[in-house]
């Protein structure tokens, strides 16, 4: 209307309360635009936290142990000493290879036989006028092979009771070709010079008696190594070997 106020003009008072709802409004929207997605953003987070929770303390727990190493102790044990099997001739203090004095002679004879096949004597002789000497008991059987020969008595000796004929001395002589080429468990054998003899045996006892001749004695009287040399100085050699308990003359 010309002059007055159009219908669209209206008061400011009115405007205000209007603008002033819309403002509101629009705020409140925004508001709540903004608290939901905080809220979807806490729900995210409270998602993940829940399930990194679950993960550590629910009942899909893995615990994992600290690693522990272990190192047994490591000991290091020598070897066992060697025990070298003695070769079946082979002279020692104590018998022939395997076969000790105080074995049965038919055990005895029968070892050597495999070794050294038939020996060149077997025979039976009185003990107390025997060719090797006064012998325990009353018989003494001498078996031979060349200048090789064991004897075995039917009575007692330093190693076996008596009653049967069993080993307790052998003896070795040089008679050349007749002779086995044996040697003691340190290599001694017929022929060898009195230095090796001394190297082999640092203890031996050399003794140069007016009616045994010179010799050499390796250990106790009834269980011992002995010999016969040509000499007991530098220049002496090895004559015969013996062991046993040894007969008298």
């Amino acid at each position: 209307m010309p002059g007055g106020s159009r219908p669209t003009d209206l008061p400011w008072v009115m405007v205000l309360p209007m603008l002033r709802a819309i403002v509101v409004a629009v705020v409140s929207f925004a508001v709540a635009a903004g608290c939901s997605d905080s809220q979807r953003s806490g729900d995210s987070t409270t998602s993940r936290a829940a399930s990194s929770t679950t993960e550590t303390t629910g009942s899909k727990v893995t615990t994992t142990s600290p690693e522990t190493t272990s190192t047994a102790a490591t000991t290091t044990t020598g070897a066992p000493p060697t025990t070298v099997a003695l070769a079946p001739l082979t002279l020692t203090g104590d018998g022939v290879g395997t076969q000790a004095f105080g074995a049965s002679a038919d055990a005895v004879v029968s070892a050597l036989v495999a070794e050294l096949g038939t020996p060149v004597d077997d025979r039976v002789e009185t003990a107390v006028s025997s060719s090797y000497g006064v012998c325990p008991g009353n018989q003494l059987r001498v078996v031979e092979w060349g200048g090789f020969a064991v004897l075995f008595s039917d009575g007692a000796t330093p190693y076996a009771p008596g009653g049967t004929f069993t080993f307790f001395d052998w003896q070795l002589r040089n008679l050349g070709a007749a002779t086995p080429p044996l040697s003691t468990r340190e290599g001694i054998a017929l022929g060898d010079p009195i230095g090796e003899l001394r190297s082999a045996y640092p203890g031996a006892a050399l003794v140069d008696d007016e009616i045994v001749g010179p010799s050499f004695n390796v250990g106790p009287a009834t269980d011992s190594l002995r010999g016969s040399l040509t000499s007991i100085n530098d220049d002496g050699t090895v004559v015969a070997l013996a062991a046993g308990s040894a007969c008298g003359e």
